[in-house]
């Protein structure tokens, strides 16, 4: 599912990680992503197969939380 969601987004701009994550012993995909605009929540699924997507805004990420 996670590589499936992978290959899907592969080459946008605004996309900053693909991972699983947990909350109340429920697992979810978790899209990590620049901002949430309307063009992310156009091309994020809200689910992958039978399991839920989640959307998060994190924003730039740098190396060891430095700015560039």
């Amino acid at each position: 599912m996670k590589d499936e969601l992978g290959r899907r987004l592969a080459g946008t701009r605004w996309l900053r990680g693909i991972g699983l994550a947990s909350e109340g012993g429920d697992y979810h995909v978790k899209v990590n992503v620049e901002a949430l605009t309307p063009e992310v929540r156009a091309a994020v699924p809200r689910q992958c197969g039978s399991v839920q997507v989640r959307i998060e805004a994190v924003g730039d990420l740098h190396a060891g939380g430095q700015e560039p």
